[in-house]
């Protein structure tokens, strides 16, 4: 935490990330207000930062499969709840 250049690098990689996700349902959301848009892009961030996953696969029960699963299970249901049409996800 003290040292600027590893903070700046991880800084760097997260807005990369974030750019990333932003990018890829940008045609989803991109009807959407600036707010709405940039809260549902943050959830989505944080569901595949590694932190998160890691989580998943912490308790065990998650083969890397079934975190894939759940990932796209939670990432369908925010896209469309801000696409107002709540979609099943799709299955494997």
């Amino acid at each position: 935490p003290r040292s600027t250049i590893v903070a700046n690098a991880v800084r760097f990689r997260r807005e990369m990330l974030r750019r990333q996700v932003a990018v890829q349902f940008d045609r989803e959301l991109g009807a959407l207000g600036r707010r709405e848009r940039d809260e549902i892009v943050d959830a989505i961030d944080v569901l595949c930062s590694i932190e998160g996953i890691e989580l998943l696969a912490a308790t065990g029960r998650h083969t890397p499969a079934r975190t894939r699963r759940t990932l796209t299970r939670a990432i369908t249901a925010i896209v469309s709840s801000a696409e107002g049409n709540p979609r099943e996800c799709p299955r494997e």
